[in-house]
């Protein structure tokens, strides 16, 4: 019986699997041929730049977003008469340059302002040098300056271009900034952003960080307002219609995201290092007690570097500046407002605002001033 059921057990196991290898989906059939197989070509890539078309349609003659090596700048003469009430900067720069090989034309940046006046005078033979064209190109913010003869290799010559602009909240360039006093009123500042390629927005300028120059700067100001700079303040006058024109001392060869200037109602807090260099943290008066630490910092970690180096600091001054901006809403995951610059650096009020009765944790503010100080530091060296 066991062995009857055991033959149709394996019978009925047969069966299934019989049924079931004919169930299986067909297998497609396979076919060949002898005919080549077809390629299709990819699209051909169109290497070839789009021709630059200046603004009024002319064929712009430099193509390429990097600046001809043909002229280096050796110093800027920066002038600015900034209105922060009708927000008008009107300004011109003297750029004195050298040429390493002959060219009958100049390439420099400019962007977002009115050129209104262009002069080029050669120190060989006296010579104002006419110029045949000017032609700006605005994706990549040149201006090419066509001149009725080519300059003589190693010739100095200097450029003088007048401009004029309107201050704007965009974080970049010369920028207008504000901020709310205790009495409600809303104060307006005008500050610099000039990393990585912001100066060309303030003057026109050769602005690529190799192109090394030393600036002086003039700013018109009216009297309630201070005007700070790279370098220490070398005179002040009287200017036209009751306003005042402050002059600074000339700064170290550097680039042009490096310059740096102010123009505010801010206070100071001074104090000095041991070796005598004068260390000041500005913000607005309603602010300024909450500078305390940033100040106390500055100094601990300036005598600390010329210890821990043997080397004095070299610069005549550091000013943190301390302003309030549209970044004061904005989250911490926004990319840092502060711009480091030889002995001044401009940073929003909550990175130098700092209760001391507050207990101080390891937070961004506190990391962010001694990383700041340390790196103007190792800068200046």
């Amino acid at each position: 019986m066991a062995l009857t059921v055991g033959i149709v057990v394996c019978a009925v196991i047969l069966a299934v699997a019989f049924i079931a290898s004919f169930a299986r989906p067909e297998t497609p059939t396979c076919y060949t041929t002898t005919q080549e197989p077809v390629i299709i070509p990819p699209e051909e890539v169109n290497n070839t730049k789009p021709e630059p078309i200046s603004y009024n349609g002319k064929l712009f003659p430099w193509n390429h977003i990097r600046l001809p090596n043909t002229i280096q700048p050796w110093t800027y003469d920066l002038f600015l008469h900034p209105n922060l009430t009708t927000t008008l900067v009107i300004g011109n720069v003297t750029i004195l340059c050298q040429t390493s090989s002959s060219t009958n034309f100049i390439v420099l940046h400019v962007d977002s302002m009115n050129i209104t006046e262009i002069t080029v005078h050669s120190h060989f033979n006296n010579e104002v040098i006419g110029t045949r064209e000017v032609l700006f190109y605005q994706a990549n913010s040149l201006m090419y300056i066509k001149l009725d003869r080519p300059l003589e290799i190693n010739e100095l010559f200097d450029l003088r271009i007048y401009f004029r602009y309107h201050l704007l909240e965009i974080l970049s360039g010369f920028y207008l900034s504000s901020y709310t006093a205790e009495d409600g009123s809303t104060r307006y500042l005008a500050t610099t952003q000039f990393e990585a390629s912001g100066a060309r927005k303030a003057f026109p300028c050769f602005d690529e960080p190799q192109m090394k120059a030393n600036f002086s700067l003039s700013m018109v100001r009216e009297e309630r307002h201070i005007t700070l700079f790279n370098m220490p303040l070398k005179s002040t006058s009287a200017y036209m219609h009751g306003l005042t024109l402050d002059s600074f001392d000339t700064t170290l060869k550097m680039s042009t995201y490096l310059v740096a200037f102010v123009v505010s109602d801010f206070v100071n807090q001074t104090k000095y290092s041991a070796n005598g260099i004068q260390v000041r943290v500005f913000a607005n008066k309603e602010n300024i007690h909450l500078t305390s630490y940033a100040l106390d910092n500055a100094v601990t970690i300036l005598d600390y570097f010329e210890k821990f180096y043997g080397l004095p600091y070299p610069l005549p001054k550091l000013d943190p500046d301390h302003y309030l901006s549209l970044y004061r809403s904005r989250p911490l995951s926004f990319s840092l407002p502060i711009q480091t610059i030889i002995f001044l650096f401009t940073c929003p009020d909550h990175y130098l605002s700092l209760y001391q009765s507050r207990p101080l944790s390891f937070s961004l503010p506190v990391q962010t001033i001694i990383f700041l100080f340390t790196y103007l530091y190792h800068l200046s060296i």
